[in-house]
């Protein structure tokens, strides 16, 4: 069938992109129908975590790893469940990791809304170069450190934040 060089070229492509909102095998991502909804409200215990857990349904952080890139990925929908990652491609809150709803992007950085222990949900955008907070190697403010979130379809929804 001539046509199957293409679908398995676009699934090869999806599965190393993390092809957002979708089930690939790289895993699932989760998206926020509805993040502006949360504007301006405390979510849970204020954590960024449990913001977008409530708002995408997002499974505990130990299930949690590291998809494709954000900066410069025109195919992640607004929505999408964004986060920054240990090096071996999992999420700790212990040094500093940050999650948030993605909503789009341009040159100088991320739209998104999240929130932090003391600030509530809200919308803003975290720079790429220059962000207050990146210089000073704070991962929750350095755009470029950005992944989407995916967790592997067999994986275990217990333990952890």
């Amino acid at each position: 069938m001539p046509g199957m060089g293409i679908v398995r070229a676009a699934l090869f492509v999806c599965a190393l992109t993390g092809c957002a909102g979708t089930q690939t095998f790289s895993g699932r991502s989760y998206l926020a129908d509805n993040p502006q909804a949360f504007a301006g409200r405390v979510v849970g215990d204020g954590h960024c975590v449990r913001f977008v857990q409530t708002a995408a349904a997002a499974p505990r952080t130990t299930a949690w790893r590291a998809g494709a890139w954000v900066r410069g990925n025109d195919a992640i929908p607004p929505g999408t469940v964004i986060a920054t990652f240990e090096s071996d491609g999992t999420y700790t809150p212990e040094t500093g990791n940050h999650a948030a709803v993605y909503l789009s992007q341009d040159r100088t950085g991320i739209r998104v809304y999240d929130q932090w222990s003391g600030q509530p949900v809200h919308q803003r955008v975290i720079r790429f170069e220059g962000g207050r907070g990146a210089g000073s190697g704070s991962k929750s403010n350095d755009g470029k450190l950005f992944r989407v979130v995916v967790v592997d379809s067999g994986a275990e929804m217990a333990g952890g934040m």
